[in-house]
C-alpha cells in the first residue's frame, strides 16, 4: 500500500469520480397498443457513485467525463447538478453521441443491459482533457474498468490515476465487468490487473471475483487481492449481502430486507456510502487504523443504502426538489 502525506491541507473535494456517464434505457410496461415503453434514467458507474454520495450521503462530489452535445448529455448534466455533483470536469463532444444502455429485468429484478457504445462520446475522452486540478484537490479518487476498453480513454484513465496518485489521493476502483463491452474475459482481465497497483481499495461483485481470482467463495477472492496488495476488499454477494476483508480481519454482512424491485445501481451505491464514511472519517485513519469491528459497521450502512437502491427502479437517487436543495445547501 502506498504511503500517504497526512492529510494536513483541506480539499476542496471528498470524493471525485472519473469514466463512463450514459443513459439507461428502462422497460416501462406497453402503452395502449401494446408497444413497449422505456424510460430514460441517467447512468454510468462513477457518474452514479458521485450523484449518491451527493444527493443522498452529503459528500462534495465532482465527475470527470465525456458525453455528446445532444440531448442526452444534456440531461446527464442537469441530472448530476440536480444531485448536487460538481460537473465543471464533464466536457461535450460535439461530433460523436452519448453512449446509452438499454436495461431489461427478470422478474426478480436483477439486469442486463445492451450497450450502444464504442465511437461514442464517453471512450472519446483525451488525456488533455481531463481535469488535473480537480483530482489533486480530491481526497477520493473512483473510477471503473469501462475506462480501459478503449482508446483515447484507456490513456487517459493512466493520466488521471497518476494525477491521483501523486496527489495522494485514496484510489477506490470497481471492476463493474460487461462482458459485451470486451473481446474476451483474457482481456478484461488483463486490463483490470494492468490498474492494481494504484488501487487501494476495492469493490467486486461475486462475478468479477471469479473472473479476477478463479475463487468462488468470497473469502478466498479477498484473500487474493489483498496478496496483490489491495489494502481493502469489499465482495458484494447481492441478494446475500457483503463480504469485507480490511488488516484488521474480515466479514459477512447480510443483506437488508427491502425487496429488489430493480438491482441496476445497487452495487454503486454500496461503493457510495462506504467511501462516504472514508471521507467523513478520514482517508488516513481509514487505511492504517481501521479494524474489522469498525469496517463492519460501515458495511452494514452501505448494506443498507444498497437495499434502498434496489427496492426502486432506475440507478440514480430520485429526490424532490425541496430535498435536493436542503442536501446542496448544506454540503
Amino acid at each position: 500500500m502506498k504511503s500517504f502525506r497526512s492529510e494536513v491541507k483541506v480539499k476542496r473535494w471528498d470524493l471525485t469520480t472519473f469514466g463512463e456517464i450514459l443513459v439507461d434505457l428502462l422497460p416501462d410496461g406497453f402503452d395502449e397498443s401494446g408497444h413497449p415503453r422505456m424510460t430514460v434514467n441517467a447512468g454510468g458507474a462513477p457518474a452514479n457513485v458521485a450523484a449518491v454520495a451527493a444527493a443522498r450521503l452529503g459528500v462534495k462530489s465532482a465527475f470527470i467525463g465525456k458525453a455528446g452535445n445532444d440531448a442526452f448529455g444534456l440531461y446527464l448534466k442537469k441530472t448530476l447538478e440536480r444531485c448536487g455533483v460538481a460537473v465543471h470536469g464533464l466536457v461535450f463532444d460535439d461530433t460523436l453521441p452519448t453512449t446509452v444502455a438499454a436495461v431489461a429485468l427478470s422478474d426478480d429484478g436483477e439486469r442486463s443491459f445492451s450497450f450502444y457504445r464504442g465511437r461514442t462520446a464517453d471512450t472519446n475522452l483525451c488525456g488533455k482533457e481531463i481535469d488535473r486540478e480537480t483530482i489533486r484537490e480530491s481526497r477520493i479518487f473512483h473510477f471503473g474498468s469501462l475506462s480501459l476498453t478503449n482508446e483515447p480513454l484507456r490513456s487517459a484513465t493512466f493520466a488521471a490515476l497518476e494525477e491521483a496518485e501523486s496527489g495522494g489521493c485514496l484510489i477506490s476502483f470497481d471492476p463493474n465487468f460487461r462482458s459485451t463491452l470486451w473481446s474476451c474475459a483474457d482481456e478484461a482481465r488483463t486490463r483490470i490487473f494492468s490498474v492494481l497497483n494504484y488501487v487501494d481499495i476495492i469493490k467486486i461483485s461475486e462475478e468479477e471475483a471469479i473472473l479476477m481470482t478463479g475463487e468462488r467463495a468470497p473469502e478466498k477472492a479477498a484473500a487474493s487481492l489483498a496478496d496483490r496488495g489491495i489494502g481493502t476488499v469489499f465482495v458484494t454477494l447481492g441478494k446475500k449481502g457483503a463480504y469485507f476483508r480490511v488488516k484488521g480481519g474480515g466479514g459477512f454482512i447480510p443483506a437488508s430486507n427491502h425487496p429488489c424491485v430493480d438491482a441496476t445501481g445497487a452495487g454503486d451505491a454500496f461503493t457510495a456510502a462506504v467511501l462516504s464514511r472514508l471521507a467523513v472519517d478520514g482517508t488516513e485513519k481509514f487505511c492504517f487504523k481501521s479494524g474489522a469491528a469498525e469496517m463492519e459497521e460501515v458495511v452494514r450502512f452501505a448494506v443498507q443504502i444498497a437495499g434502498e437502491t434496489a427496492a426502486r427502479k432506475g440507478a440514480f437517487p430520485i429526490l424532490p426538489p425541496e430535498d435536493c436543495k436542503s442536501r446542496i445547501e448544506n454540503r
